[in-house]
């Protein structure tokens, strides 16, 4: 499995445009795996560094970066494996959209309050290897410009809508170290061509 940082170039505006446009950075970070793609379970999360963004992304086969666009970014990337054990106490970051099925419609709708996202991932956490010790919820919207309104997450009328989701920050202890390794690579909850989904660990800070 490969961990890679890409810092984009703020003379790119493609690449400043596209934090903005998860759709189209899935795009132009999948050019990185050529014919590989489906193999790569590439996923990907827009972090801050110093108050400069940062494209975390994650991949089971090597990525090729110099296949980005010219002057797009600075990457770096490395091998990694994940060393569990049970007990095991780590930090972890998920950006997700925790969702349930509306009983009356029938359609998922996102869940509204910080109770509920943090209820919906101590669930995940059960059937993915680990138990919460600690989370905050960060509440986060990027604008969805490719699709009309269809859901209770719409905030703008016409062609876009503001869709909202949640960064978790915290501590997990490990329960099963095999489903969580399975978590990690696979990710947590829906849309993970947007950038939702890749669960991040690291050793707590002493």
């Amino acid at each position: 499995m490969y961990l890679s940082r890409l810092k984009p170039n703020w003379r790119s505006a493609q690449a400043i445009k596209e934090l903005g446009d998860p759709y189209q950075l899935h795009r132009t970070l999948a050019r990185a795996f050529g014919d590989d793609l489906p193999k790569a379970r590439l996923m990907f999360r827009v972090d801050t560094d110093d108050d400069r963004p940062v494209i975390v992304v994650q991949s089971q086969t090597e990525p090729d970066w110099s296949s980005l666009p010219a002057d797009y970014a600075r990457h770096e990337h490395k091998a990694i494996t994940l060393d569990l054990v049970a007990g095991q106490m780590l930090r972890f970051r998920l950006a997700a959209r925790p969702t349930k099925r509306d009983k009356a419609t029938g359609k998922r709708v996102t869940l509204r309050t910080d109770d509920e996202a943090i209820e919906w991932l101590r669930r995940k956490g059960t059937d993915a290897g680990f138990s919460i010790v600690s989370c905050q919820v960060g509440d986060h919207r990027w604008q969805d410009t490719r699709q009309p309104e269809t859901d209770a997450d719409t905030r703008d009328r016409g062609k876009s809508r503001a869709v909202r989701y949640v960064q978790f920050d915290g501590v997990l202890v490990v329960t099963d170290p095999d489903k969580l390794r399975e978590a990690v690579r696979n990710g947590i909850g829906p849309q993970k061509a947007f950038g939702f989904g890749l669960l991040s660990l690291a050793p707590l800070r002493e």
